[in-house]
């Protein structure tokens, strides 16, 4: 699934979130932003370690992050985290994971809140008690 989280009306600014990426999703994407195939090809891998590379410009980043819905009793990296890829300039930020991460999801509302955009629908500060307060 492929959802713009934020677009800038001032900027040239915009933030993609993929979930459960195809190949078809990323390659489209890799496309209209200039990504390097073989980045495109490690976030799809699920088994990549984590690594930091600089090209084109942009940034690309592989990072595992706790699964908040992980079992208890998880005893690997890949039970007890997520693979969350990440591409970033000046003009966008493009989130990729296999999975929702309420973490991420949060993220992204606030984000979008703040930001006076369309939110992911998931949760808001005026309906949700748990909202992050500053």
């Amino acid at each position: 699934m492929l959802r713009t989280v934020f677009k800038s009306a001032s900027s040239p600014f915009t933030w993609l979130d993929l979930v459960e990426p195809t190949r078809a999703d990323m390659d489209q994407v890799a496309r209209d932003y200039g990504l390097t195939a073989t980045a495109v090809a490690d976030c799809l891998d699920p088994e990549h370690l984590p690594k930091f590379e600089r090209f084109n410009g942009s940034s690309f980043a592989i990072l595992r992050g706790h699964d908040e819905l992980a079992a208890d009793d998880a005893d690997t990296i890949q039970a007890f985290t997520r693979k969350v890829a990440l591409f970033w300039s000046k003009d966008f930020l493009i989130t990729i994971h296999r999975k929702d991460q309420p973490y991420l999801t949060g993220l992204m509302d606030e984000w979008a809140w703040e930001k006076g955009a369309a939110t992911t629908g998931t949760r808001c500060r005026s309906c949700s008690p748990t909202w992050p307060t500053r």
